[in-house]
């Protein structure tokens, strides 16, 4: 994002959200544009691990991420899998 030294992981999955929706409304993406953000969420998610902070959790962020890449018919199964087997996982995620 314009002005800092790295990406902020929510901002670029909600984005990506945003590209999704307007993308299966018809409006068109430059070249290039969704497989190079596939591409970099793929490879958070792929190497995502349960932050040791207990204060705040990145739980959330990764089935946000899992969600938005299966809605642009990307899913990371083994992802998905591995936050489905985190005993931590607060309850209520299971029914979402």
């Amino acid at each position: 994002w314009q002005g800092m030294n790295q990406a902020d992981e929510w901002g670029t999955t909600y984005a990506g959200h945003f590209m999704i929706s307007a993308e299966k409304k018809g409006y068109e993406l430059p070249s290039g544009f969704k497989s190079a953000w596939v591409k970099y969420q793929t490879n958070l998610a792929q190497n995502f691990e349960v932050s040791k902070n207990k204060y705040y959790s990145y739980d959330e962020q990764q089935a946000y991420r899992l969600y938005v890449l299966a809605l642009a018919n990307q899913p990371v199964l083994s992802a998905m899998n591995r936050l489905l087997q985190l005993l931590h996982l607060c309850y209520q995620y299971y029914f979402r």
